[in-house]
C-alpha cells in the first residue's frame, strides 16, 4: 500500500472492506492505459473503489494524484474549474481552456481523479480529450453512472460486492458478532439489496432498532427503510431514493418512459419483448432500442449479452424505483396486460417443440419462466383470466419436469378456480395441468378428478392432445386397482396417439403398456415395449418419462435373465435423470440402479445409490414418494442379514402412502414377510401372507404368487408340504421364465435334496444353477457361495452329475427338478389321494370355518381354499361340506 497521499481526497471515515481482486485488477488496467472509467449504477461503491485505487497506485505517479470531485451544480466550465481549484493553478486570463492547462502540466507524472461525471459528461469528454492530447504523461480515473465515450477509454463495470465482501460490510457496519443464525440473516439482507455497498451501510444502520429478520422482511420495500444515510453525505447518499432519482432526472423522457414501463419485467427479458410490451404512445416501438441503450449506459439497466441473444434486468433496489414510477404513471394497466399477451405469445410460440424437443422447450420456458409467473399472478386477478389461464397450461409440463409441484399445483388451482364456470378448451387444459403436475400418491383423488374433467371437456372441441393425455393418466391410475382394464385403456390411447399423431402421448402410453406386461411377467413384451419407447422419448427430449421406461427396463431385462444388460440400462436411466431437476424421477433411476446391484451381488454399490436417494428426498422440504426405493432398500437389509431393517424399510414405505402393513403394494408385502420371517415373528408373517396371496390372485401377479408360494414353504413345519410349494413356485416361475426367482427356487430345493441324501439330483441341479447364474448375471439371493450341492463334489460320480446339469439350460433344469421328485405314489381317490394340505383344508372346513377364515389360518387365497375342497369332493366322493363332515367323521372313528 502506497504512503504518498491522494490531494483533496475525501476522508475515509470507515474502513474500506473487500474489493481487493477488483483494486488489482483497475490498478494493472491504469498502469497500461491513460483513461479508466469505473462505471455503475448509483450505490455500487465507485467512489470508494477508485480512491482505494488512487491510494494504491499513487507511487507510481511522481507528479502525485490529484481528487477532483464534480458532484453538484453544473455551470460554465465545471469541470476545468473544478480541476484547477484541486491543482491550485491559475491560468491566464482568456485562456482558461483543457489546452492551456495541458500546457502548464504536460511534464507532470499525474493522475486526476474525476468523481461523479455522470451530469457533466459532455464537458469531462471534451477536457479528457484536450488534455491527453497534449499532457501525454497525466492519467485519468473517472467514476460515473455511464461511460464518457472518449477514445481510448476502458470502462470497467463495477459489481456490486461479493456475498462475503457484503457480509463483511454489514457486520462491520452493524457491529455485528458471531456465527449461526447472525449469518443466515444477514445474508438475507445482502441478498435481498442485491449487495450494493451503500444500500447494505443503510440497511446496517437499523441494527440498532430492529432485529436482523425484521430488516430483512422490512427490506421487501427497501426505498422506504433505506433513507438514514450520513447527514454529511452528498445528498444523492444520503437514501437509495435520492441516489437513484439523481440517475433518473438525468435521462431523457424516451428514456424514462422506458425505465418505468420496463418495472414490469422480471430479470431475463430480451429486447424484442421489451419493445413489443413498452412501444406504445410517444414511445414507439423502434425507438426502445435506443432507450434501452441509454438505460444500460446510465447503469439503470443491466445487460448480458454473453449468449445468442442479450437478456436485461434490473438490480432488485432499481426495480423498485421504476416500480414506484410506474405506479404513479397512468400506463400501469396497460403494460401489464401487453406484458401478459406478450408472455402467452412467447409460450404459444414453442409449444410445438414440448412433443419433438422437449429440452428446448424447456430451456425455452425456463429463460422467461419469472415473466410468465409475474404475468400468471397479476392475470388471474383481472376479470377476463382467459389469457392467464392459458398461459398456466401452457406452461404445466415445466413444472412437472422441474418438480415443482407444489408451485404449479397453486397456480393451476388459482386458474382453475377463476375459470370455473367456463366450459372451453382453455379450461380444459388447466384441468389437464392440474393432473400433469399433482403427485399421484398425495394428491390421487383431485389428479384423477381433474382428468376426468378434462377429458370431458376437450371431447367437446375436439381437442385430441388434451383427450389422450388426460386418459393416460386415468390408465395409470388404474393400475393400482385393474390391470385388465388399464392395459386396454393404455393401448386404446396408443393406438389413437398413432393415428392423430400425438407422438409423445403415443410413447407415453408404450411405457404404460411395458410397465403393465412387466407386471404381468410378460417379459418377451414389456422388453420390446419399453425399448421402443425409451429411444423415442429420448430423441424428443422427454428424459423424465424416458427415464422411468429405461427404469422398468431395466426391471423386465433382469427379471428375463439378462442383468448386465439391465445394469447398464439402470445406469442409462439414471445418467438421463441427473440433469433433470426431479427427484421422483432421479430417485426411480437410483432405485432401479441399486436393485440391479443388488443382483449382481454388489451390496455396497447398491448402498451407495441408495445413500444418494436419501440424500436427495432429504434435501427436499416435502419429502417426495419415489416409488420402489424403500422396497429396494428393503431387499439390500435383508441380503445383509438385517431382517428388522428390512421390515423397517417397507412400513416405511406404508408411512410414505399413508397405509398399513395390509394395505402395501403386494411386491412389498412380499418382502416384508419374509423380513417379518427371519425377525422370529411367523404369526405376523402368517397374517399377512394370507393377505399377500389374496392380493396376489386377485390382480393376477405370477411373481407374488410364486413368492407367496416360497414363503408358505418356509412357513410350514412340514418338508412334504414345504416342497409341495416349492414346486409350485417353481410351476410359477417356469412358465413365466422368471430366471432369477427360479434360480432361488432351485437352489431351495438342492438343499432340501440333499437333506433327504438324494445327492445326485442335488449335484446335476447345481450345475445348471452354477451355469443359469454365469449366465444370466445374477449373484444370487444369499451371496454366501454355492448351494451346498455344489460345494462337496469330492466323489466323482456328483462331479459328474454335476458336469451333466452344467449342460441343462435352466428351463431343462426345472423340468428335470420336477421329474425327479419321483412318483407320489398316491392312488388318485381315496384318503390316500389327499395332499397335507388338502388334509389342513379338510380338518378345518369340518370345524366349520369359511373359505377366508381356512385361507387365514393356512395363509392361502380364498379362491385356493375353494379349489382345494373341489379336489377333496373329487378324490372322496362328496358333493359338499355336510358329506364331508360325515365321511371325515367316519375316517376318525375307523
Amino acid at each position: 500500500m502506497s504512503t504518498r497521499a491522494v490531494h483533496h481526497a475525501p476522508p475515509e471515515l470507515s474502513t474500506f472492506i473487500g474489493r481487493r481482486g477488483e483494486v488489482a485488477q483497475i490498478a494493472s488496467s491504469l498502469a497500461g492505459m491513460r483513461t479508466v472509467t469505473l462505471v455503475g449504477p448509483g450505490g455500487v461503491g465507485k467512489s470508494r473503489l477508485a480512491q482505494a485505487v488512487a491510494t494504491r497506485t499513487a507511487e507510481a505517479w511522481v507528479d502525485g494524484v490529484w481528487w477532483v470531485e464534480l458532484g453538484g451544480d453544473r455551470g460554465p466550465d465545471h469541470v476545468l474549474t473544478r480541476v484547477l481549484s484541486a491543482l491550485d493553478e491559475v491560468l491566464p486570463s482568456g485562456l482558461r481552456s483543457g489546452s492551456a492547462l495541458a500546457r502548464e502540466i504536460r511534464q507532470r507524472r499525474m493522475l486526476l481523479v474525476l468523481d461523479n461525471c455522470e451530469h457533466v459528461l459532455d464537458e469531462v469528454a471534451a477536457f479528457v480529450h484536450s488534455v491527453s492530447s497534449e499532457a501525454g504523461h497525466c492519467g485519468f480515473l473517472l467514476t460515473s453512472r455511464a461511460p464518457a465515450d472518449i477514445e481510448g477509454e476502458h470502462v470497467y463495470r463495477v459489481p456490486p460486492l461479493s456475498l462475503d465482501d457484503a457480509l463483511d460490510l454489514f457486520r462491520d457496519r452493524a457491529g455485528l458478532q458471531g456465527p449461526g443464525p447472525v449469518i443466515q440473516e444477514a445474508r438475507r439482507v445482502c441478498d435481498r439489496l442485491d449487495r450494493l455497498p451503500l444500500a447494505v451501510e443503510l440497511a446496517a444502520g437499523w441494527a440498532r432498532t430492529l432485529t436482523l429478520r425484521e430488516i430483512a422482511e422490512a427490506l421487501k420495500d427497501p426505498l422506504g427503510l433505506l433513507d438514514g444515510g450520513p447527514r454529511t453525505a452528498p445528498f444523492r447518499q444520503r437514501s437509495l431514493q435520492a441516489s437513484l432519482r439523481w440517475s433518473h432526472d438525468l435521462l431523457n423522457e424516451n428514456e424514462r418512459t422506458l425505465f418505468r414501463r420496463l418495472a414490469i419485467f422480471r430479470p431475463g427479458f430480451t429486447i424484442s419483448t421489451a419493445a413489443e410490451v413498452c412501444g406504445f404512445g410517444h414511445l414507439p416501438q423502434s425507438g426502445v432500442l435506443k432507450a434501452m441503450r441509454g438505460l444500460v449506459n446510465s447503469s439503470l439497466v443491466i445487460a448480458d449479452t454473453t449468449g445468442p441473444e442479450a437478456r436485461y434486468a434490473m438490480l432488485a433496489v432499481v426495480h423498485a424505483f421504476a416500480s414506484a414510477r410506474l405506479e404513479e404513471s397512468p400506463d400501469g394497466e396497460q403494460v401489464r396486460e401487453r406484458h401478459l399477451t406478450a408472455h402467452l405469445d412467447l409460450a404459444r410460440a414453442i409449444t410445438r417443440l414440448r412433443d419433438d424437443d422437449v429440452d428446448a422447450w424447456r430451456r425455452g420456458v425456463s429463460r422467461d419462466y419469472a415473466n410468465h409467473k409475474a404475468a400468471l399472478d397479476w392475470g388471474l386477478e383481472l376479470e377476463d383470466s382467459a389469457p392467464a389461464r392459458a398461459l398456466a397450461g401452457e406452461i404445466a409440463w415445466l413444472w412437472h419436469l422441474e418438480g415443482s409441484s407444489e408451485e404449479g399445483l397453486a397456480v393451476l388451482r388459482r386458474a382453475h378456480h377463476a375459470g370455473r364456470e367456463d366450459l372451453s378448451m382453455i379450461q380444459a387444459r388447466v384441468l389437464l395441468g392440474i393432473a400433469i403436475v399433482a403427485d399421484p400418491t398425495a394428491y390421487r383423488t383431485e389428479r384423477v378428478s381433474a382428468a376426468e374433467q378434462a377429458e370431458s371437456m376437450a371431447l367437446e372441441f375436439d381437442d385430441w392432445p388434451t383427450i389422450l393425455q388426460a386418459r393416460l393418466f386415468l390408465a395409470i391410475d388404474l393400475i393400482n386397482t385393474d390391470l385388465d382394464a388399464a392395459r386396454e385403456l393404455a393401448a386404446d390411447v396408443a393406438r389413437q396417439a398413432r393415428e392423430r399423431t400425438v407422438g409423445f402421448v403415443g410413447d407415453g402410453a408404450q411405457v404404460v403398456l411395458g410397465l403393465l406386461h412387466l407386471m404381468r411377467e410378460e417379459y418377451t413384451e414389456a422388453i420390446q415395449l419399453l425399448d421402443d419407447a425409451s429411444d423415442a422419448l429420448l430423441e424428443r427430449g422427454h428424459r423424465g418419462v424416458a427415464t422411468t421406461g429405461l427404469s422398468f427396463l431395466a426391471r423386465a431385462l433382469a427379471k428375463s435373465g439378462d442383468v448386465h444388460r439391465a445394469a447398464d440400462a439402470a445406469e442409462h436411466s439414471a445418467a438421463a435423470a441427473r440433469p433433470l431437476n426431479d427427484v421422483h424421477r432421479l430417485g426411480v433411476a437410483l432405485s432401479a440402479v441399486a436393485d440391479m446391484r443388488r443382483l449382481r451381488g454388489d451390496l455396497d454399490g447398491a448402498e451407495r445409490a441408495l445413500a444418494e436417494i436419501d440424500q436427495l428426498v432429504n434435501d427436499r422440504d416435502v419429502t417426495p414418494f419415489v416409488p420402489g426405493w424403500e422396497r429396494t432398500a428393503a431387499l439390500v437389509a435383508l441380503a445383509r442379514d438385517a431382517p428388522d431393517m428390512a421390515a423397517q424399510w417397507c412400513r416405511r414405505e406404508g408411512a410414505a402412502l399413508a397405509v398399513d402393513d395390509t394395505a402395501l403394494t403386494p411386491q412389498t408385502q412380499a418382502v416384508l414377510v419374509a423380513a417379518l420371517l427371519r425377525s422370529g415373528e411367523s404369526d405376523r408373517a402368517r397374517s399377512l401372507l394370507a393377505t399377500l396371496s389374496t392380493r396376489a390372485d386377485a390382480l393376477g401377479l405370477p411373481e407374488c404368487q410364486a413368492e407367496a408360494a416360497e414363503l408358505r414353504a418356509e412357513l410350514t413345519e412340514h418338508p412334504e408340504q414345504a416342497l409341495d410349494h416349492r414346486y409350485e413356485a417353481l410351476r410359477i416361475r417356469s412358465k413365466h421364465r422368471q430366471v432369477p426367482g427360479c434360480i432361488d427356487t432351485l437352489e431351495a430345493i438342492i438343499g432340501q435334496l440333499s437333506a433327504r441324501g438324494r445327492t445326485e439330483p442335488a449335484a446335476i441341479l447345481s450345475g445348471a444353477v452354477r451355469r443359469a447364474r454365469h449366465e444370466s448375471g445374477y449373484a444370487g439371493r444369499s451371496w454366501v457361495g454355492e448351494p451346498t450341492a455344489d460345494t462337496s463334489l469330492e466323489d466323482p460320480h456328483l462331479r459328474e452329475a454335476f458336469g451333466q446339469g452344467q449342460k441343462l439350460t435352466l428351463w431343462e433344469a426345472a423340468d428335470y427338478a420336477s421329474r425327479s421328485r419321483g412318483p407320489r405314489r398316491r392312488p388318485e381317490t381315496g384318503w390316500d389321494s389327499v395332499t397335507p394340505t388338502e388334509l389342513s383344508v379338510i380338518a378345518l372346513a369340518v370345524d366349520g370355518l369359511s373359505n377366508p377364515q381356512i385361507g387365514q389360518r393356512l395363509f392361502i387365497a380364498p379362491g385356493t381354499v375353494k379349489t382345494h375342497l373341489a379336489h377333496v369332493y373329487a378324490k372322496l366322493g362328496v358333493a359338499n361340506r355336510t358329506e364331508l363332515a360325515r365321511v371325515a367323521s367316519t375316517r376318525r372313528t375307523d
